[in-house]
């Protein structure tokens, strides 16, 4: 009997550490074309609507498109040929101090909506993009990781929609605000940009995001905003969405909603989209010599 009580004790602890293990921490809400996730050294497998997705898994793109909701309402998009990995994801309505975000951005470009983690510790939220970390403060924002090319450095781009980001690598860190692009290359400190420094597969990606709905309630596939071609100018911190970029800016950070997946690929689409996430406000930063990659939340 003892024997049999703790075989039982023994496969219950197991079930438990394996669901602790492999927490579903979010579900795909809009899917489209070749959307797959890997867990761990296993082969990727396809992901459609309504699956969920587990701490520690890769979400991959191809010549599609996935818009996941998580358990404290953060909501992300991921652009077409692109990899992310949720590194950690935790999430603890009663303590906040025991919840954290952090998804590694591989390859390509997401789209991010805080939830009730990053409103309630935006410490804990983060966006680790090749040498560069994004932190938040309640916002509305793309992240795009442009490869290097030949004999160069990899650079990271971040395009604020609403609230605003600190862009941190070791050489230093850059507040941008609503309507702003800041950018890094390699470890050195960050620095106001535009759509100019882009390549066309990196600026395809991010306006693919930007033409997305990420409002509460929205119909699927439907899209908001501005014609292409206004450019954003709000002041760094400013609440709200940037003039040019689609998408509610009122949305709180449990929104979740429809996406579409037209994509900016070339000619007067992508002239567009570059005039609309160029910015001529300027951004502020701090610059250092030494340190390490950091993430700053809510001063």
């Amino acid at each position: 009997m003892t024997i049999g009580l703790n075989k039982c004790l023994a496969l219950l602890f197991f079930a438990g550490a394996c669901g602790a293990l492999f927490a579903q921490v979010a579900r795909v809400e809009r899917a489209s074309g070749d959307l797959r996730v890997r867990s761990g050294p296993s082969a990727p497998t396809p992901l459609a609507v309504g699956q969920t997705v587990n701490e520690g898994d890769d979400i991959l793109t191809d010549k599609g498109t996935g818009f996941l909701r998580f358990t404290d309402g953060q909501t992300i998009a991921v652009s077409e040929g692109s990899v992310l990995k949720i590194a950690a994801y935790k999430f603890d309505a009663n303590q906040a101090q025991n919840s954290v975000s952090s998804i590694n951005l591989l390859r390509g470009a997401m789209r991010m909506l805080t939830g009730l983690i990053g409103t309630r510790n935006p410490a804990s939220v983060r966006i680790i993009a090749g040498t560069a970390t994004v932190g938040i403060r309640g916002t509305d924002f793309i992240t795009a990781l442009q490869a290097a090319a030949s004999g160069g450095q990899t650079t990271a781009f971040t395009q604020v929609i609403s609230g605003s980001v600190e862009l941190s690598t070791a050489g230093g860190s850059l507040v941008a605000g609503a309507g702003q692009v800041a950018s890094a290359v390699g470890v050195a400190a960050p620095a106001a940009s535009s759509a100019a420094a882009m390549s066309g597969a990196t600026l395809g990606q991010v306006g693919q995001l930007q033409s997305l709905n990420m409002a509460a309630g929205a119909a699927p596939g439907a899209t908001t905003g501005a014609a292409p071609g206004t450019a954003g100018g709000a002041a760094p911190g400013a609440a709200g969405a940037a003039p040019g970029a689609a998408g509610a800016g009122a949305a709180t950070g449990a929104a979740v909603g429809g996406i579409s997946v037209g994509v900016i690929a070339t000619g007067a689409a992508v002239l567009g989209a570059a005039a609309a996430i160029s910015s001529t406000t300027p951004v502020t930063g701090t610059t250092g010599t030494t340190g390490t990659t950091t993430t700053t939340g809510t001063r």
